[in-house]
């Protein structure tokens, strides 16, 4: 993930700073093979950011891979352990059927996810 920007307002409701992600790079996790790049950067008359899709299209990746950049381990909860982080982890690797090698995952600026 591309390093979060701050608000051109210079605040948020109640005077909060607010934290924008302007885009998201996913390498092999879940259902997206190979690097896939989104774009989340908000523009004058486009506020908002909509994720759609049909079903088993990957929405729902792209949040929980967020998530996972964001919080790491404790996106799955506080009492989670470093193996069931790890077990978690290596679950959502993609797999592209190439004699069952998996590949690595990394966001923006090669973070390890």
């Amino acid at each position: 993930m591309r390093p979060p920007r701050r608000s051109p307002s210079g605040g948020g409701r109640r005077g909060r700073s607010e934290t924008l992600l302007e885009g998201l790079e996913i390498e092999n996790y879940g259902a997206y093979a190979g690097a896939n790049r989104f774009d989340l950067s908000v523009r004058p008359g486009r506020p908002i950011v909509l994720i759609g899709g049909l079903n088993g299209a990957g929405k729902t990746t792209v949040l929980e891979s967020m998530m996972v950049a964001l919080y790491g381990r404790a996106h799955l909860g506080k009492h989670t352990t470093t193996k069931d982080y790890g077990a978690f982890v290596l679950s959502r690797i993609h797999n592209s059927g190439g004699g069952g090698r998996k590949t690595g995952a990394r966001g923006l600026g090669g973070a390890v996810v």
